[in-house]
């Protein structure tokens, strides 16, 4: 069985990252395919979810992506009049 636990090595939570990101102009769909955290570069796998808002009249891309080993899932979100990148939230998944 995995458990799961949230942390975050930040007081705010949300913390521009940085992403390589993959866009595909067949099916206009962009996806990150790894991530900077921490001074770390993780490959991701692939995207679990994705939605959409209007955050303020910007229009913001949310994924939920593990890495590509599946220890960690990163949920980010990237503005698309800036293209930032912001870490949401890190969940870590251990083997109990």
């Amino acid at each position: 069985m995995r458990n799961s636990f949230s942390f975050s090595q930040n007081k705010n939570p949300k913390t521009p990252v940085d992403v390589l990101f993959y866009y595909s102009g067949s099916d206009d769909y962009a996806r990150p395919v790894s991530v900077r955290w921490n001074d770390e570069e993780y490959n991701l796998g692939t995207v679990q979810f994705w939605h959409t808002e209007h955050r303020k009249g910007v229009l913001v891309h949310h994924y939920t992506v593990s890495d590509a080993v599946g220890d960690l899932t990163f949920e980010l979100s990237m503005e698309t009049d800036n293209l930032t990148w912001r870490l949401e939230r890190v969940v870590s998944q251990d083997a109990s």
